[in-house]
């Protein structure tokens, strides 16, 4: 079989071959492009960036399909939220590797059961005065 298994229940999604010569086939649908334009707004105007933007987020978007499965409900819902994750990780790459950070410095201290003194002395560390108990 093309999905590489005997078993009848996974989809076979390496069977589609390419398109035919001549035949148009857009790289997103209607619904991702809509999604595109409600975020243009928050892309700057360089046009390799913007590129690079819609190249990642086919390539992202594709992985999610073959993780999931192009039938399950929430796809249509995880489409928008893939392009807002590649819009802010090509826009600003090093505030979002320490927000990542700051996250996984939170999870591991929540793990921990130090979430008293220790995590309000973390936000005061990284917030100063903007941070109230």
């Amino acid at each position: 079989r093309g999905n590489g298994t005997s078993d009848p229940d996974v989809p076979e999604v390496y069977d589609i071959g390419p398109p035919p010569s001549g035949v148009y086939v857009p790289m997103m649908n209607e619904k991702d492009r809509k999604c595109l334009i409600t975020f243009v707004p928050f892309i700057d105007g360089n046009p390799r960036r913007m590129k690079r933007i819609i190249n990642v987020f086919n390539v992202s978007r594709h992985i999610a399909e073959l993780r999931c499965g192009t039938s399950i409900s929430t796809l249509p819902d995880l489409t928008p939220k893939i392009l807002k994750m590649v819009i802010l990780l090509e826009q600003w790459p090093y505030r979002m590797a320490w927000l990542f950070q700051f996250i996984e410095d939170v999870e591991q201290m929540c793990s921990q059961n130090a979430i008293d003194t220790r995590m309000v002395k973390f936000l005061k560390d990284r917030f100063g005065d903007t941070f109230n108990e």
